[in-house]
């Protein structure tokens, strides 16, 4: 409904796993779709009719649920722009729970444009602890000191290169500001 207010046109309802038991595509009772670029492959699935109605330009975007990657799947299958949003961001009122914990509405696309202009619909707003608009990047970043310590090249140079560029990595993320970037010990902070 939000997309149909949004200027969405519902062209139709797609052909699906059956029950969403799988991520292969295949329906006994209905057969299995031929995946638009790559004829003789599998689409992927479970939301295989969706991405195929994408691929083949029957649709410009197609709606989807991805619970262990039947959104994802199928779009890396069909050559698509698949997103499978953060748990609970969507509505899932009127879908068929599979694992409510994990069940999430998501969408194809073409192209990344049109993957936006959806998520620019049905995604809320980002706010920042003031109720504005959130800031471009995230209040801090989290850097797994000792995750990052296991990687040791063969030579120490090298080792101190790959350590200097995921801080500023990490530094980047957080907008240049390295106030930003919290150094953690991530097994200790699990053992807590």
């Amino acid at each position: 409904a939000a997309l149909m207010r949004g200027g969405a046109r519902l062209v139709g309802k797609a052909h699906m796993d059956e029950l969403a038991f799988s991520v292969s595509g295949e329906n006994a009772h209905y057969g299995t779709l031929d995946n638009p670029i790559a004829p003789g492959r599998t689409v992927g699935g479970s939301s295989s009719g969706s991405a195929v109605c994408v691929a083949s330009g029957q649709a410009d975007v197609a709606l989807g649920t991805d619970t262990t990657g039947s959104v994802r799947v199928p779009a890396a299958h069909c050559g698509l722009y698949g997103l499978r949003p953060t748990h609970g961001a969507l509505s899932a009122n009127g879908v068929a729970p599979l694992a409510p914990s994990f069940d999430t509405v998501g969408w194809f696309a073409r192209t990344p444009q049109a993957l936006a202009a959806v998520g620019d619909v049905l995604l809320p707003p980002p706010e920042d602890h003031a109720g504005g608009t959130a800031a471009a990047y995230p209040p801090k970043v989290l850097l797994a000191d000792d995750c990052l310590a296991r990687y040791q090249a063969d030579d120490e140079r090298t080792t101190a290169a790959a350590h200097a560029a995921a801080l500023a990595a990490a530094t980047r993320l957080a907008g240049g500001n390295p106030e930003g970037v919290t150094r953690l010990s991530l097994g200790a902070k699990l053992l807590e």
